[in-house]
């Protein structure tokens, strides 16, 4: 869990292989982010100034890695924290978890994408909000 204004400047090849170890690690990455003007601001600064260089910098990393891991963000306005982790948590305890065993052929230790699809569910057909966050992938060790 991240608590901050997630204002990380890392090269996209070191976020990559951060991306892969945490996978490989089974990590859920999550935040509770500052969300404000003056950072808003400096992210767009940050990302005029690594344009040149093809983007290779990020300003946003916390959010990249929760959604490749499957983990959520929320944006905190002013400094009310307190909402936002009773709202993570109610909806960690509203979390399922699937698991699957790989083919042999895919335990070559890389990355491998990963689809969920789910069938509309009865919740939805009553009107209810249905979210699905998954992992982008898995590292599946030999």
């Amino acid at each position: 869990m991240v608590i901050g204004s997630d204002f990380d400047v890392v090269s996209g090849k070191i976020v990559d292989d951060v991306t892969r170890h945490l996978l490989a690690a089974g990590v859920t990455v999550g935040g509770l982010l500052k969300s404000d003007a003056q950072t808003a601001v400096a992210k767009l600064v940050v990302r005029a100034m690594t344009l040149p260089s093809g983007g290779a910098a990020r300003a946003d990393d916390t959010a990249y890695f929760s959604n490749r891991t499957g983990g959520e963000v929320i944006r905190v306005h002013e400094e009310d924290y307190g909402d936002a982790l009773e709202r993570i948590i109610g909806n960690l305890t509203q979390r399922y978890s699937l698991s699957f065993v790989p083919d042999k052929e895919r335990l070559d230790g890389k990355l491998h994408k990963l689809t969920i699809r789910v069938k509309p569910s009865v919740a939805q057909e009553k009107g209810r909000t249905l979210q699905i966050r998954t992992r982008q992938g898995y590292v599946a060790n030999p």
